[in-house]
């Protein structure tokens, strides 16, 4: 739809002429039918999978704008309000409420994509999309709210695919927040100490309940650590492979031990 399209179909809806219903634009092409292609053959088959996965986010960024346009009409337009203004008054508790109801604004929103991790009452996150460069957002902040709901045992677990997106940044903060709030380190060096020792690791990343997650992007917590520290930009890189072969010798150390097998002169 254009913008002028998808404002009047969202005046008629707002006057009560029937649902609000954001069509994909002309220009969108037609969704891929199974009919077309050979779902026989593994390759045809990924084929049409992947075909139909890229229409369809391409039909809802389609109607995101759509919905985008709709807002920012209703917002600058119908109640007269600058991007910052409108930010205040939705985040007065029970007034964005009345605003979405009294415009009708529901169906629009539910045409706009949140990520995983972000509520539908996060409407600093929801006017960064709306006002994109006028209204910001620090996704950091968004990650450690949800980060403190689950250490307080607010919520069981992370939001579905939170960590789909920027998951090891997203790691990076909470474990830099987690040591800021919850260690005594005496800087680097000593988290690289700390963090090399696998089972002192791995229990402080289970209390910091960053265990499993941690494990799908890092090797080992020594690693984790590391990545966290480039990240703020304290890592030192001889640390961290002084570490490294330290704690590799020592496991080889410990299996050598094991086995009752002495190692082979060179």
């Amino acid at each position: 739809m254009s913008k002028t399209d998808a404002i009047k179909s969202y005046l008629d809806y707002l006057a009560g002429k029937g649902c609000l219903i954001l069509h994909a634009p002309p220009g969108l092409g037609r969704e891929p039918d199974a009919g077309d292609y050979d779902l026989d053959d593994e390759l045809e088959r990924e084929l049409y999978v992947t075909d139909k996965a890229q229409y369809k986010s391409r039909l809802e960024e389609a109607k995101q704008k759509d919905a985008i346009h709709v807002m920012v009409y209703v917002i600058t337009g119908l109640m007269g309000l600058t991007p910052e203004e409108a930010l205040v008054q939705f985040e007065v508790p029970g007034r964005a409420r009345e605003y979405i109801e009294k415009w009708k604004l529901e169906k629009v929103l539910e045409y706009i994509r949140l990520p995983p991790g972000i509520r539908k009452d996060n409407y600093r996150y929801l006017f960064s999309v709306i006002f994109p460069g006028k209204i910001t957002y620090d996704e950091d902040d968004q990650t450690l709210e949800v980060y403190r709901r689950v250490l307080e045992g607010e919520i069981p677990k992370y939001p579905r695919n939170f960590f789909v997106r920027k998951g090891s940044i997203k790691l990076c903060v909470m474990l830099m927040q987690y040591i800021s709030t919850h260690m005594i380190a005496d800087g680097p060096e000593d988290l690289y100490r700390i963090f090399s020792d696998h089972g002192e690791g791995n229990r402080i990343l289970r209390e910091a309940k960053l265990y499993p997650a941690c494990r799908k992007f890092f090797k080992s917590p020594l690693e984790f650590v590391h990545t966290m520290l480039t990240h703020t930009k304290q890592a030192n890189p001889l640390l961290y492979n002084y570490y490294s072969f330290k704690t590799a010798y020592e496991v080889a150390e410990k299996e050598v031990l094991r086995s009752g097998k002495c190692p082979k002169s060179p």
